[in-house]
């Protein structure tokens, strides 16, 4: 069960093929590996390795009842949760979030507030606290 998913959703959010970076062409004058029964296909090389973090520790939490804070995190829009918990959960910067979102930095800041906005009037907390409740909070 992927905590941050919207109530009833059990689908890890960095496997969706929307949030995956694109794969990398193969570098001139590399070896071609066929797939065989014995040897399966090269997975592609991801642009930022953030992504398949983000895909495990959503599944290492998933061993665990999610907290009321991860809770209403799964209650936002899918951007603004994916891109808090890359920002406060992962500790990604501004710039690497908007790389692998392909997004402006200023858009991941107005993302990022929105996000805070909602997560303060819903929590019941000053936007001041929200950043301390996700990072202190964690994913249990």
């Amino acid at each position: 069960m992927n905590p941050y998913a919207p109530p009833g959703e059990h689908v890890v959010a960095a496997a969706d093929p929307a949030f995956a970076p694109p794969a990398s062409p193969p570098l001139p004058g590399s070896p071609a590996v066929a797939a065989s029964p014995e040897r399966p296909a090269p997975r592609p090389a991801l642009a930022d390795a953030s992504v398949t973090d983000a895909a495990r520790v959503t599944d290492a939490s998933a061993e665990s009842e999610p907290s009321a804070v991860d809770r209403v995190v799964a209650t936002l829009p899918p951007l603004e949760r994916v891109t808090l918990v890359l920002r406060y959960r992962l500790d990604l910067d501004e710039r690497r979030i908007a790389r692998l979102l392909r997004v402006s930095r200023d858009d991941v800041d107005t993302i990022v507030a929105a996000g805070r906005e909602h997560l303060a009037v819903t929590l019941g907390v000053s936007m001041h606290d929200v950043e301390r409740v996700m990072v202190g909070q964690g994913s249990r």
